[in-house]
């Protein structure tokens, strides 16, 4: 992370869109609150089974292309920024060492003002890469922009410095270039490499949802709206195009997507080319990782905003809504976690009381029942099973890798977590507040 602060301006906006907000959040809220739970359950288990069926057919029903071969290969530029990555980025740079392509790689590390041991480690890469020390810090993307300015390159690749690519990556990701006119950008799948810990294992199932099932389906409609940062390149003359990373964006990857579909450019996965990250490993740098990027969503789309309806590309046409509408429906789904754990913790404290005033005397176990609205709760369990094993499938995993224990988890009380990191970062990016790296 870095010490940079981004702010969302358009105050007059801002204002209008706080008010929208707040007389959205009040109508949603009388209506969770005021309906009969089991409608209110119904409706949403009906939108998620069908967004979840619908990912689950479009998958089975797709055809994973044949990596194309080449005869000739382009020239490559590695950038890699890197700010307080520790070891993390000696690893790197020793993945990046074994990679294997027909020419030499040009290597691009740029510091951006690291407190850390970073200088000496780059000093001890120092033949086989190029260093860039910054003087002072300027955040992700102008490190990665600083990094541009040097590359010789046709096809630039861009890395974290904490990411670790499977040595043959290069030679599935470039071929797609020159497959199909007009590809501005080819990534993977993103893989989680430090997997030994809870939360890295619930993170994990996430990673084979979103990465694994979501983008292989977003793939198939030209609809994939992050180039994520472990692992991802580019033409250059996309990225002259661009003229660069949005500094001001803090989720650059994402902003960058954007702006290449905004241009006309094609956005291809190869998910061959392996690439692990490790993830966050405390509750409180998932918080700050997710707000970022939730925060950052929320940037972009206001940036692409005239784009909402566009009917020049697909992107812009179906998924750039259809985005607005899910992350908008967090606070549905927020208020009806609330309403329904109020509720169950009733029904729960007057069984107790119940049984208590004939102090247990004929304390038995009540017979299983099943209501509605508990049906409908497994059948979603049940569906989002199905997309979490094809996600390990779409991501060239083995369904062993799901964690029972991170998928309970997942299942149990982590979308809810998410979720209220999305209702505050809308709030937060309506009301114009700050966000650090």
């Amino acid at each position: 992370m870095t010490a940079h602060a981004y702010r969302t301006g358009f105050s007059r906006w801002r204002v209008i869109a706080l008010g929208a907000y707040a007389l959205l959040a009040l109508t949603v809220g009388w209506i969770v609150f005021t309906l009969p739970l089991f409608y209110v359950v119904s409706a949403f288990s009906v939108l998620f089974l069908y967004l979840g069926c619908f990912f689950l057919l479009a998958y089975t029903e797709s055809e994973r292309k044949k990596i194309p071969a080449l005869e000739k290969w382009p020239s490559v530029s590695v950038v890699i920024p890197a700010w307080n990555r520790g070891e993390s980025l000696r690893t790197c740079l020793e993945h990046v060492q074994r990679l294997k392509y027909s020419k030499k790689l040009q290597v691009i590390v740029v510091d951006d003002a690291s407190t850390d041991q970073t200088k000496q480690i780059l000093s001890d890469f120092k033949k086989d890469i190029k260093a860039i020390h910054l003087e002072q810090n300027g955040g992700k993307a102008h490190a990665i922009n600083t990094g541009l300015q040097h590359v010789k390159g046709e096809i630039i690749v861009v890395m974290d410095g904490d990411s670790y690519p499977h040595e043959d990556s290069l030679l599935k990701l470039i071929p797609h270039f020159y497959d199909q006119p007009n590809v501005g950008a080819v990534t993977t799948i993103v893989r989680v490499r430090n997997r030994n810990g809870w939360l890295q294992k619930i993170q994990e199932v996430e990673y084979f949802l979103e990465f694994g099932l979501k983008n292989s389906v977003l793939n198939t409609l030209d609809s994939l709206y992050v180039t994520p940062g472990p692992l991802s390149a580019y033409t250059k003359e996309a990225l002259d195009k661009t003229k660069g990373y949005d500094e001001h964006n803090i989720t650059e990857d994402m902003e960058i997507t954007f702006h290449l579909h905004q241009l006309g450019y094609s956005i291809v996965l190869e998910p061959e080319a392996q690439v692990f990250t490790d993830v966050p490993d405390t509750l409180t740098k998932l918080y700050r990782q997710r707000q970022r990027w939730s925060y950052g969503g929320w940037q972009t789309i206001y940036k692409y905003r005239k784009h909402l309806f566009s009917t020049e590309k697909f992107f812009f046409r179906v998924f750039f809504p259809l985005r607005v509408v899910l992350d908008t429906s967090a606070i549905l789904f927020l208020m009806l976690a609330i309403r329904m754990f109020s509720n169950y913790s009733t029904d729960i404290a007057a069984t107790l009381s119940a049984y208590s005033s004939i102090s247990f005397e004929t304390f038995f176990l009540p017979p299983l029942y099943l209501n509605s609205n508990l049906l409908l709760y497994l059948l979603i369990v049940g569906i989002t099973l199905l997309m979490a094993y094809f996600g390990t499938k779409a991501a060239n995993a083995s369904a062993k890798e799901l964690s029972p224990v991170g998928v309970v988890l997942f299942l149990g009380i982590y979308w809810v977590f998410i979720i209220g990191i999305q209702v505050i970062s809308l709030v937060k990016a309506i009301a114009g507040g700050m966000q650090k790296w």
